[in-house]
Order: structure tokens, then C-alpha cells, then sequence
């Protein structure tokens, strides 16, 4: 039907709107993207368009872009409840919490039934640790449909980019304890468990900043040791021998924790 379209009107927006969202079922995002550029070259007003130009930018992580265009869509309609809950997923990703909140609750103030309004409040109360609401309305959401487990997942592969560890982790478990066949899930949450445990916390530059904090710690103890031994012997040898048994905990300890945490299960 949509060839015989482009043969009648190659330039129809509505013919690559349509392509555009079998592309985006078949996650060819860059073909997506290139039939809404085409549509709304025709027709730049295209809201449909333009709200899944926002959807698939949203999907690819190209959150600047994806703020632009709902912000836009926003100024048009400034109570659409799928336009607000929109630019509450933009600010939840880019875990700013307490904008995502405000947006979360004005789209249910406008539609208590919205369905994308009511997953953005349930995954906001998740990153928060408000477990009391998160957790039996995020197994749900979870079971809900493939999308819906899709959106909990881009959340927490997100938050892991991000370093937001603790946030993660609970997203995490709520998962696995939908999925605990899927051992990459199970992977992901002993080495988040494994930087967010008490033992971890004098690891926590190297945790944080990668190389850069473990650079910075070879810098410090290098320094310290000059400078300390300069002033007293006994200092610096003291000095010097927290900082050997600094480095072998920071050799020793993720190998161990993360066997014990194998073994007993996250």
C-alpha cells in the first residue's frame, strides 16, 4: 500500500510518516528518522511527525534533540498529557527527578488514566527508592508488554552510563526479579552491587572517575610520601605502608567480593 502511495505521490508526508513507524517497529531508527525528516520537509506543522521524530530520538539517547522538539510540541499544547509525560522521560533519563515529578503528576492532573504518565511516575519513584510505590507497579509495568519492559530497560542501561549506580541497582533488582534467567542482567547487577558495597567505598575515586581516579590516587600517595618522609622517617614509612595495603585491597577486593556475591546470589 505504501509503494503504490510513493508511485501516486513520491512526496506525501503521510506515506513516510507511515514507513517511519514500520522502521521503528523493526528498530531501523536511522531509516525512521530519515522518512520524518522527508515528511516534514513537506509539511513542517506535522504532529504526528514530529511527536515520533521525538520518540525515536528519545530511543536512540539523543536527549538534547528530543528536548527541542517536545518542548516545541509543548508550546502548541501546553496540557497534552502524552506531550507533558514526553518531557518528563526527557528529564528522568537525564535524571533530573524532581522536573520529571512535576511533569509526571501535571499529565495525570489531566489524565489520572495515562498510561505513559503513570510508567514515568511509577520509574521516578524507582531511581528515588521510594519502594512503598515502585515496586509492585514496576513488576507490573514490566509485565505489562515488551515496550513497556523496553522503557524500565533503556532506564537502567541509562542510569549504568550515567554512573548513578545506587539508582541503578534498584531498577535493577526489580527486573531481575521479573527476569532472573537473563544472566547479562544478572552480570550488570553484581558489578553494581559489587561498586555500591560498604567494602567499595575507599575504591570510590577508582569506581567513580575509571583511570582518572586511579591516576589522581597514585598521585596523592606519591606526593604524600615525598612530602611526609621529608618531615619524619617514621611518618612517611608509616605513610608508605597504608598506601601498599591500599593497593593490594584495590587489587584483592573486587575479585573476592564479586565471587561472594556469585555465590550467594544478588
Amino acid at each position: 500500500m505504501l509503494e503504490k502511495a510513493f508511485v501516486e505521490n513520491p512526496d506525501a508526508p503521510e506515506a513516510h510518516y507511515y514507513c517511519a513507524r514500520i522502521a521503528c517497529l523493526e528498530d531501523d531508527y536511522d531509516a525512521a528518522r530519515e522518512h520524518l525528516e522527508s515528511a516534514l520537509s513537506s509539511d513542517p506543522k506535522y504532529q504526528e511527525a514530529r511527536y515520533l521524530l521525538f520518540c525515536v530520538d528519545l530511543d536512540m539517547h539523543r536527549w538534547a534533540a528530543a528536548e527541542q522538539t517536545i518542548i516545541e510540541l509543548i508550546r502548541e499544547e501546553p496540557y497534552n498529557p502524552y506531550f507533558l509525560a514526553g518531557y518528563g522521560q526527557v528529564m528522568l533519563y537525564t535524571v533530573n527527578l524532581g522536573k520529571a515529578s512535576e511533569l509526571a503528576q501535571e499529565a495525570l492532573r489531566r489524565d489520572p488514566e495515562n498510561a505513559e504518565a503513570k510508567s514515568l511516575a511509577v520509574m521516578v519513584a524507582a531511581v528515588r527508592g521510594d519502594t512503598d510505590l515502585a515496586a509492585e507497579n514496576l513488576a507490573e509495568l514490566i509485565r505489562r508488554g515488551p515496550e513497556d519492559e523496553a522503557t524500565v530497560r533503556t532506564l537502567f542501561y541509562v542510569l549504568v552510563e550515567q554512573k548513578r549506580n545506587r539508582e541503578a541497582l534498584r531498577v535493577g533488582q526489580q527486573l531481575l526479579r521479573e527476569r532472573p534467567e537473563d544472566q547479562n542482567l544478572v552480570d550488570a547487577i553484581i558489578e553494581l552491587r559489587l561498586s555500591t558495597h560498604w567494602v567499595a567505598l575507599p575504591a570510590y575515586p577508582m569506581v567513580r572517575w575509571g583511570w582518572f581516579g586511579a591516576g589522581s590516587v597514585w598521585v596523592v600517595m606519591i606526593v604524600g610520601m615525598t612530602t611526609i618522609g621529608a618531615f619524619s622517617e617514621v611518618a612517611g614509612g608509616a605513610f608508605a605502608t597504608i598506601c601498599l595495603i591500599y593497593i593490594v585491597y584495590s587489587w584483592t577486593f573486587p575479585f573476592l567480593l564479586r565471587r561472594w556475591l556469585q555465590s550467594r546470589g544478588v
